[in-house]
């Protein structure tokens, strides 16, 4: 019994979620590194070191979206930047 509650209990739940964290952080980081695009969804999962189903599970669960529909909103909200740019340095 003692053995099943050190493998399922509490802290295997814990341990799970800071090995999310960290495979979520390894793809946010893979995206900032390469935010003008030219990847897919294998290449993500790859960084992050998980499955392409598990790496939109844990987008779905921790981002509530889908992990290019991430990518995409990252990418409108830089050239949404850079297009407000000159505006605000000519006022």
């Amino acid at each position: 019994m003692a053995v099943l509650a050190d493998r399922f209990g509490l802290d295997s739940q814990e341990r799970r979620t800071k090995r999310s964290g960290r495979r979520l952080e390894r793809a946010l980081a893979f995206i900032r590194e390469r935010a003008a695009g030219g990847y897919d969804l294998h290449e993500l999962a790859d960084a992050a070191h998980i499955s392409q189903a598990q790496l939109v599970r844990l987008f779905k669960d921790a981002l509530g979206t889908t992990p290019m529909a991430y990518v995409a909103s990252q990418r409108i909200a830089a050239a949404r930047c850079l297009l407000m740019a000159p505006l605000t340095k000519n006022q």
